[in-house]
């Protein structure tokens, strides 16, 4: 049975999960980049990064809010 996750451990937990979502999502921006400028790169490819650029940034937005929802249900909840 996994071990139980106080409501805070959990916030801080989303929160390491939307520095490494927005770590990923750079990353992606610049590979994006780089296969703009290259000729060789078919568009749809480009489109697909870029798909996937907006849905990274999404997540880790709701990654984020949700983060903060816990962060004070942490602070209301019984102990």
């Amino acid at each position: 049975m996994p071990a139980h996750r106080s409501v805070a451990d959990s916030a801080t937990l989303l929160l390491s999960d939307v520095k490494a979502v927005e770590n990923a999502t750079a990353r992606l921006r610049a590979l994006a980049r780089r296969l703009r400028d290259d000729p060789t790169t078919p568009p749809w490819f480009v489109e697909t990064v870029e798909a996937h650029i907006t849905a990274s940034a999404t997540a880790a937005s709701d990654l984020s809010e949700a983060a903060s929802h816990l962060l004070i249900l942490s602070v209301s909840a019984p102990r």
